[in-house]
């Protein structure tokens, strides 16, 4: 029984072993936390009702055979589990019964999230590509001899064709940041020089939608530990986006504070950027850093964006061990704040402006 004990508690799994009078005779500490309460020789039914459960348990003892079922647990939150029941025999009759399971709740979330991912990102693509293919075949024919027509086509061609190999660059790149989540950066980057640098590559784009740049930083360094072309891309995206939707006639005002340690955090940095835009209602709000979701498709098509840029910025904050915070009211503009741990060492600072 040493054994058994041991084999049980060496499990990551949520494993149970039942007697054969339906009561718990060992567990482990992941089952533990699935079930929430447990304690040996209770019976099983005042642990779970899932009748399902109970059923193949009560069965396994009567087939004296292995089985195998899916069933839903509802412990905090809905989880869907994959238990397989071996029967653990002394002499002809079994007399332990060994039930291992397996949370499929994330795998599960996983599949679906690429599914829907295949889906956006084909539509994504369809709709440039079968506007091409119209304006080739008109082109082709109807359109042949017509100049202006042509000159007009060509335009806004090359415009789809841009859309296109913005969004495929913006899937390879969520792709390569999904390889190096687990990988945080070591090396120390002056913050401040990152940010001088967007905001001057961004200023000309600012002052074609008539909107103002304005910045409030720290003297000196503000060091974090980090890579310069993804903070870079990171605070791009993000002031593009208060640019884009922040309303013309305006100004989109960036800063830099310091936050001190507290008891779950270090010492950090606070990046925010701040808009008097037309805000963004609380339901949109949780799902802004989703692959392809946008508050209002065609505004973002015809402002050229991906529907990525933001989900980009989530993967390369959380590579940096950070946060995203979003604030937003209708009609009270938004704040984005990127919170990254500060880095108590000496950066060096750069002059040089970012090149995308």
């Amino acid at each position: 029984m040493t054994s058994l004990s041991a084999l049980v508690k060496g499990f990551s799994d949520p494993v149970i072993v039942v007697a054969a009078d339906m009561k718990v005779h060992l567990y482990n500490r992941a089952a533990l936390e699935l079930f929430g309460k447990l304690e040996s020789e209770t019976l099983l039914f005042r642990i779970t009702r899932v009748a399902d459960l109970l059923d193949a348990v009560k069965n396994a003892f009567d087939k004296k055979t292995k089985t195998s079922l899916g069933f839903t647990l509802e412990k905090r939150y809905k989880r869907t589990i994959e238990a397989t029941l071996v029967p653990l025999n002394n002499g002809d009759e079994p007399t332990l019964l060994f039930v291992h399971m397996r949370d499929m709740s994330e795998p599960e979330r996983l599949a679906k999230m690429r599914m829907h991912f295949i889906a956006n990102a084909s539509h994504e693509l369809r709709t440039p590509l079968a506007s091409l293919s119209g304006f080739i075949e008109t082109l082709q024919t109807t359109a042949h001899d017509d100049e202006e027509a042509r000159d007009r086509f060509l335009q806004i061609m090359a415009q789809q064709t841009r859309r296109m190999s913005r969004l495929i660059d913006d899937l390879l790149s969520l792709s390569q940041l999904e390889m190096n989540t687990d990988t945080p950066p070591e090396i120390p980057v002056d913050i401040t020089a990152t940010l001088s640098g967007v905001v001057n590559l961004l200023t000309p784009f600012a002052k074609e939608n008539n909107v103002v740049l304005k910045t409030d930083f720290p003297e000196g360094p503000c060091c974090v530990f980090g890579e310069n072309d993804e903070l870079i891309q990171v605070f791009q995206n993000i002031i593009q986006n208060a640019i884009r939707y922040g309303g013309e006639g305006g100004a989109v005002w960036i800063s830099i504070s310091r936050i001190g340690a507290s008891k779950n955090h270090p010492p950090r940095l606070a990046i925010s950027v701040r808009d008097k835009g037309p805000g963004i209602a609380a339901k949109h709000i949780p799902r802004l850093t989703e692959r392809f979701y946008r508050v209002d498709k065609v505004i973002s098509r015809n402002k050229g964006g991906t529907g990525l840029g933001l989900a980009i910025a989530k993967h390369i904050i959380v590579r940096h061990r950070g946060k995203l915070e979003i604030r937003s009211k209708p009609g009270k503009g938004a704040t984005f704040t990127v919170l990254l741990p500060e880095a108590r060492q000496n950066c060096k600072k750069s002059s040089e402006d970012p090149i995308v």
